[in-house]
């Protein structure tokens, strides 16, 4: 990423979705595949580290006591629940890293823990529950008190890690290791299929930002076609294929109802937080401005008062003065 140019300290949201950061109205409308991309994509060379200097505490001590087929189940596993989890909880973030996973290892570490207190020394038992009950513990408190921590990943991928060490975990003995490969193939779909449920059900039902993200789209391709449907007209009446009467009747029949439709549609979206509400406005604002601009149009037409004309272009000049604020919001 930083070779083609990205910053290496502080990559865009947009650059970020461009390699493969989970976003919910990204991943919840066709693009599933950043469920799992997004925990190979980091924001910046510190949060990389990070999760690497973290992983490298325990990973080894796991991927010995899994096996490494297991250990990869665990890790993929475990990155897959926290990936579903942040799309539930938190799907109008820009999600990326490895920290669902990394906290998935841990919980991992914890479960195999639970499982296997006789094949381990009591001493070395505690403090290796210690040091993870201690690394949960820290990195609750510094998601909590820091900005921009997806907790919702953490969380998904530390409970998911644990599920994972519970069912892989076996007995470190001849019979133990020779049971690893069903195990280990068991969780692995199981797992795959669980989260694919879930994804499919928050597609089906998807979460308020999402529905307002495809709502958006569906008011940009709208605000497309009634221009071009405005132009059209136009050179119509130019040419005379078209009379007054009908070019307004037509306004009024055609692109005035679908227009207030996905207006309502999008007034009712309201709600998600402050930063979708200011934008939603704006957007709003500029579909209320077109609507009454196209009416006062309509009327113009119909009846040949200019100025009714000129109110119709003030509405639109008000509402194309709020394009770039909507782009830039």
């Amino acid at each position: 990423m930083g070779a083609s140019g990205l910053s290496l300290n502080q990559p865009s949201p947009a650059e970020l979705l461009k390699w493969g950061a989970d976003f919910g109205p990204n991943t919840l409308n066709g693009e599933w595949w950043r469920a799992l991309t997004c925990m190979f994509v980091h924001i910046g060379i510190l949060h990389i580290l990070m999760n690497m200097w973290v992983l490298s505490a325990t990973g080894p001590l796991v991927e010995r006591m899994l096996g490494n087929a297991g250990f990869l189940v665990a890790y993929l596993v475990s990155g897959l629940g926290g990936s579903l989890a942040s799309l539930w909880l938190n799907p109008g973030v820009v999600s990326a890293g490895a920290s669902g996973a990394v906290f998935g290892i841990y919980g991992a570490l914890l479960g195999l823990l639970q499982r296997q207190r006789t094949s381990i020394p009591p001493a070395a038992l505690t403090g290796l529950k210690n040091s993870g009950l201690g690394f949960l513990a820290y990195n609750v408190f510094f998601g909590l008190t820091q900005p921009n921590i997806d907790l919702a990943a953490h969380a998904g991928g530390f409970v998911t890690g644990f599920l994972c060490g519970l069912v892989l975990s076996r007995p470190f003995t001849p019979a133990g290791v020779a049971a690893r490969p069903t195990r280990n193939f068991v969780t692995g779909f199981g797992g795959f299929v669980v989260i694919t449920v879930g994804l499919t059900l928050l597609s089906v039902a998807p979460p308020k930002i999402v529905l307002i993200d495809r709502e958006l789209e569906r008011c940009e391709e709208l605000d497309k076609r009634a221009r071009q449907f405005i132009r059209t007209g136009h050179e119509r009446l130019s040419r005379g294929d078209l009379d007054d009467k009908a070019f307004a009747e037509t306004i009024e029949r055609s692109l005035l109802p679908e227009w207030r439709e996905a207006r309502t549609r999008l007034a009712a979206l309201r709600g998600t937080s402050s930063h979708d509400d200011a934008h939603l406005t704006l957007v709003l604002d500029y579909m209320q401005l077109c609507e009454e601009g196209w009416t006062l149009y309509a009327e113009a037409v119909r009846t040949g008062d200019d100025g009714k004309a000129q109110e119709a272009a003030n509405k639109h000049k008000l509402a194309d003065a709020l394009v770039d604020k909507i782009r830039t919001h």
